[in-house]
């Protein structure tokens, strides 16, 4: 306020529009940030569009010749190629369908959240459609124990879809339940129901609480501390489901209960009224390419069969160790090797198994690896650090807390780069944190190697300290026979016949003083050089042979020792 001025009604009101122009202004200001921060975002997302959409060739015409030589070589019936070598071509071939998958997947994605992906529907035969995908799972399933029931009776009119994306529908789906059941089976269901086909697609396993049941259709999730029979891919299955259903004009939903199971229902409204004119047509679509289902099969045949006996989640207690028994031959290494991907397992074994000395054991997690060291400890452990159940990080807390295990390295391998992964895996007690996958053979070979030196070195120098410990601890006992035996008594050692010990008896009985001792015979006892026993005590170093004598009632015994 002016000191020349009264606050009166009129210069109160001034500073009441003053303080709303403020007001207004700081409004204006934080709206226009606003609309700024919304147009920087929409440029970014055009741009990240733009990109994956220039680069979509980029990633499929190798991944296209890459599988095409594949097939090729594996199906080349003139140049058959050695079993070994279409073992590695068939494990080359079964990943890159599944990194064409995500590649896929995450490339659709993308289009889907820029308005770019345009689906082509058609009348289709829903019902029968849907048998035949529901059928390319029974082997995968069966593998694993799980029984697969279809039921999709015929619907009293076409359904309007697109083809190639319900297929992705339901193979996610039908993945989805395969990797979280254990026991029981899959049930796939089509029915007509209030003007709508409805797909449920239902599995028995452990089921969901209800807080996480939200949370199922958000991009990149994934349910804390449930089972699962793998902890790999995106986390963009079901996101990616709900928006094909969403552009098919209908409605995906979820039902679970904890140990009781989860259904998934998919609605789609009949007819082609909901869908936009330009892009229905009246004739059924070519059907779809059948690798999308290859993959999707390939992938989940690699997963455990076995059940695992309870969820393991980041905040979930190790299982207690047992204390296991070392191998009989120390001198060759035992390596365990911890991965939920069965291929990777056996690509990790494969190289290990270049050196002959080495014995190379699996696990598919963490709990199963811990009842592994249980009955033999290793000298070596290599885990992945993604795992169902119980996790790489989980598995080392558990051996670490241990004390039978506590000094068995461990080497974390990982997807995740960067340098603060590496410190986490270090402050956490790994020996040593292998990253990126794919790494080399070679890198695996080396890390490995010179964890199994460090730890002999260390188990060497442990062994060393205890032995020098035992014998501190016998040269004091010694010491103190000696000295409380009531018998005068020396130690000599030495060519020079040095004296090494004198209790004080034998000190009392020269007549000399402690100085003495470290002192060779002949000179600290001078006065005993015309005596034998001088020359005695060096027969004895000499020869090693002892010699005992009798003498005023007294025995004398001398052993020699160098």
């Amino acid at each position: 306020m002016s000191a020349r001025r009264a606050l009166d009604a009129a210069y109160a009101l001034f500073f009441d529009l003053l303080a709303g122009t403020t007001t207004a202004l700081a409004t204006a200001r934080t709206l226009a940030e606003e609309r700024a921060r919304a147009v920087a975002l929409a440029a970014l997302d055009r741009a990240k569009t733009a990109f994956f959409s220039n680069i979509s060739h980029a990633f499929r015409t190798p991944l296209t010749l890459v599988l095409g030589s594949l097939d090729d070589a594996l199906a080349d019936g003139a140049h058959p190629l050695p079993a070994p070598q279409q073992e590695r071509l068939a494990l080359v071939q079964r990943n890159t369908l599944r990194l064409q998958r995500l590649v896929n997947s995450l490339l659709d994605f993308a289009r889907i959240g820029a308005g770019r992906l345009q689906a082509d529907f058609a009348p289709l035969d829903l019902a029968a459609y849907t048998a035949e995908l529901a059928g390319v799972f029974r082997t995968a399933l069966e593998k694993t124990g799980l029984a697969l029931e279809v039921d999709c009776p015929p619907l009293r009119a076409p359904v309007c879809v697109d083809a190639g994306m319900w297929e992705k529908i339901v193979f996610n789906l039908l993945s989805n339940a395969l990797e979280f059941t254990f026991a029981g089976g899959v049930r796939v269901s089509l029915r007509e129901e209030d003007g709508q086909a409805v797909l449920r697609v239902a599995g028995t396993g452990e089921g969901l609480a209800a807080a996480e049941l939200p949370k199922l259709f958000t991009r990149f999730y994934r349910a804390e501390g449930t089972r699962s029979r793998s902890y790999e891919g995106s986390g963009t299955g079901l996101a990616f489901v709900q928006e094909l259903v969403q552009l098919h004009g209908g409605a995906i939903t979820a039902e679970s209960r904890v140990g009781q199971g989860s259904t998934f229902a998919v609605r789609l409204p009949l007819g082609a009224a909901h869908l936009p004119a330009e892009q229905v047509r009246d004739a059924r679509p070519a059907a779809p390419l059948p690798s999308p289902g290859a993959a999707f099969v390939a992938e989940a045949q690699q997963w455990p069969a076995g059940a695992p006996a309870e969820p393991a989640g980041p905040g979930a207690a190790p299982a207690e160790v047992a204390a296991g028994a070392r191998p009989a031959d120390e001198a060759a290494a035992t390596i365990l090797v911890v991965d939920d991907n069965a291929d990777m397992r056996g690509y990790v074994q494969r190289i290990l198994a270049r050196e002959p000395q080495w014995t190379v054991r699996t696990a598919a997690d963490g709990l199963q690896a811990l009842e592994d060291v249980a009955q033999q400890l290793p000298d070596l452990v290599l885990s992945d650090v993604v795992m169902p159940r119980l996790d790489g990080f989980g598995l080392l807390q558990a051996l670490k807390q241990n004390p039978d295990t506590a000094r068995i390295p461990v080497v974390l391998l990982s997807a995740r780069a960067g340098e603060e992964a590496t410190v986490e895996g270090l402050d956490k007690g790994a020996d040593d944190y292998l990253l990126v996958k794919p790494f080399a053979a070679r890198e695996l070979l080396a890390r490995v190697r010179t964890q199994l030196a460090t730890t002999r070195t260390r188990q060497d120098n442990t062994r060393l300290r205890f032995a020098e410990g035992e014998l501190r601890a016998s040269e004091q006992r010694y010491r103190t026979l000696i000295e409380e035996s009531p018998v005068a008594m020396a130690l000599y050692l030495g060519p020079e016949i040095r004296i090494q010990y004198a209790n004080a008896l034998m000190l009392g009985y020269w007549g000399k003083p402690a100085a003495v001792l470290g002192l060779s015979f002949r000179k600290a006892l001078p006065e005993l050089e015309s005596q034998p026993f001088p020359a005695l005590l060096e027969q004895v170093y000499a020869t090693g042979q002892p010699y005992v004598g009798v003498r005023q009632a007294a025995t004398l015994l001398v052993a020699g020792a160098s």
